[in-house]
């Protein structure tokens, strides 16, 4: 079902220009109200944005790092690691390391991040917000 009042052009909102992004660094940003993460692995053509909070701890992801080897953001708090999707690929303290590929698991145990649809265009980083309407605060860099 289409809401003939919804303008998809309407909801997306500039997170950063592209130039003032650090690929391999964890960069922090508000973003309508929400604390963000901006990140790229080397291996990736596209910044993944996440919102800070590690889903295990709830600690911020800001103070994290991108792994050299798999590309990961990982958690600076406990070691979870996360994917450009924002699957946890790894939790040094599951009981049982193959249970992380339990879906079971995932859904009683663990949360993946809750990740923003994002798009490059005209040397922009922008995100998108259904909610974007209703909100009036610019977007500030915090790092």
């Amino acid at each position: 079902m289409t809401n003939a009042s919804f303008s998809y052009h309407q909801h997306w909102f500039t997170i950063s220009p592209i130039k003032d992004l650090e690929p391999n660094k964890v960069n922090t940003f508000v973003f309508l109200r929400d604390l963000v993460v901006v990140w790229k692995p080397y291996f990736s053509t596209q910044y993944s944005v996440f919102i800070h909070e590690c889903p295990h701890c709830r600690k911020t992801l800001k103070t994290g790092h991108i792994d050299d080897q798999t590309g990961d953001l990982v958690c600076s708090y406990r070691g979870c690691r996360f994917d450009t999707q924002g699957i946890c690929t790894h939790n040094p303290y599951a009981e049982d390391p193959k249970f992380i590929a339990d879906n079971r698991y995932k859904k009683k145990l663990f949360r993946d991040i809750t990740v923003l649809q994002t798009h490059e265009e005209n040397g922009l980083l922008v995100g998108f917000s259904p909610l974007g309407l209703l909100v009036t605060q610019h977007v500030e860099r915090l790092d």
